[in-house]
């Protein structure tokens, strides 16, 4: 585990989200069984229906490798582009992948990670994005995990798109971590 819950980590009963991201994580909590992150096969898209377009299905290699299996309509048209099939790591700039890798990676030693950072959109406009990301138990074959990945932004009725896709990797964070 890279990040000692005691210094980083705080109750999850203390996250602040938006409506749609704190009725995704509640969903997301209710497919757990005790203390153990929920199994991919017991997440259903139909009853998160409401976030389907603000929401990514990340596939992570820890500490390798980190892919979109499955990008939601909002995000494809903020970013410009479909983000499906794309590694995330690739559009992010050097400096910044290894952090980016980690925060995806830390999440299935039990965690949960929620950050927030200003982009600029293509008509200059600011905007503030974050970015909830909820483990999955399962492990694949190749050692790979998934993530359900909900995305929001503010103003939430932002309808233009960002400068360049890559233009949302390369933003510093405010990142925090929440225990479950």
């Amino acid at each position: 585990m890279n990040i000692p819950c005691v210094a980083r980590c705080k109750p999850m009963e203390r996250i602040a989200l938006d409506g749609e991201a704190q009725r995704t994580l509640e969903y997301w909590q209710s497919l757990r069984e005790g203390n153990e992150l929920p199994s991919r096969d017991r997440f259903s898209p139909a009853l998160v229906k409401f976030a389907l377009p603000r929401l990514l299905l990340m596939q992570v290699w820890p500490n390798e490798r980190l892919v979109c299996r499955l990008a939601g309509t909002a995000i494809g048209r903020i970013m410009g582009r479909d983000l499906t099939g794309t590694d995330i790591l690739a559009s992010t700039p050097v400096d910044f992948r290894m952090e980016r890798l980690r925060r995806y990676s830390n999440c299935f030693d039990g965690f949960i990670h929620w950050s927030q950072r200003i982009v600029k959109g293509a008509d200059d406009t600011q905007i503030k994005s974050g970015l909830l990301i909820l483990p999955f138990a399962d492990i694949s074959e190749d050692g790979s995990h998934q993530a359900l990945v909900y995305v929001s932004w503010s103003p939430a009725d932002y309808d233009g798109r960002l400068r360049t896709a890559e233009s949302a990797f390369v933003v510093p964070e405010q990142s925090q971590y929440f225990a479950v």
